[in-house]
Formats: C-alpha cells, sequence, structure tokens
C-alpha cells in the first residue's frame, strides 16, 4: 500500500470515528433538550391545572355568593345613610311632580 492510501484510509477510519463520536454527542444532547422540554411542559401543565383549579374554586364561591334571595343579602345595606335617604326623597318629589294636582 502505497503512502496515499495509507493516509487515505487513516482518514476514513478516523474520520468515521469522529462522525460516529458526533453522532452519539448529538444523539445524548438531543436525549437532554428532549428531557429539559418535557420537564418544562410537565411544569406548565402542573401550573396550568393549579390556575384552573383555583378559578373552578373561585367561580364556584362566585355562584354560591349569589344563589338564594337577593333581596334579603342587600336588605339593610343602606340604613342610615345620607346619601340613600336623598335619593328616595329625590324620588318622591319626582313621582309627586308628575301626579296631577287634587284641585
Amino acid at each position: 500500500m502505497d503512502q496515499a492510501a495509507r493516509e487515505t484510509a487513516f482518514l476514513m477510519k478516523h474520520t468515521g470515528m469522529y462522525n460516529e463520536m458526533l453522532s452519539e454527542t448529538m444523539r445524548n444532547s438531543v436525549s437532554a433538550s428532549k428531557e429539559s422540554e418535557m420537564a418544562s411542559v410537565e411544569e406548565r401543565l402542573a401550573r396550568l391545572e393549579k390556575e384552573i383549579e383555583e378559578l373552578k374554586k373561585a367561580r364556584k364561591d362566585q355562584q354560591s355568593a349569589h344563589d338564594g334571595n337577593w333581596i334579603s343579602k342587600i336588605t339593610g345595606t343602606f340604613k342610615d345613610d345620607p346619601e340613600f335617604d336623598e335619593i328616595l326623597r329625590l324620588g318622591r318629589e319626582e313621582r309627586r311632580a308628575d301626579m296631577p294636582d287634587d284641585e
């Protein structure tokens, strides 16, 4: 075998070994990348599931607050409120202004 053939064989052998090592390194890198992506996806999914549960609970609490007799819930909330008393007075005046005179 002449010198050129030996050099070509050497380069082909080592190039193949280099390509194998490179391929394995890339496979490991891709595998690690996929694992970190999966961890990231799992973390995001867990966070979303938690947020959905919080939203469901908030909605349930909100619905239960609106259940029942709404009038009984607000009865007395304007007791001794001077602004509300003024609203009532103005409403009475408006209604009386619309009534015909008894004369």
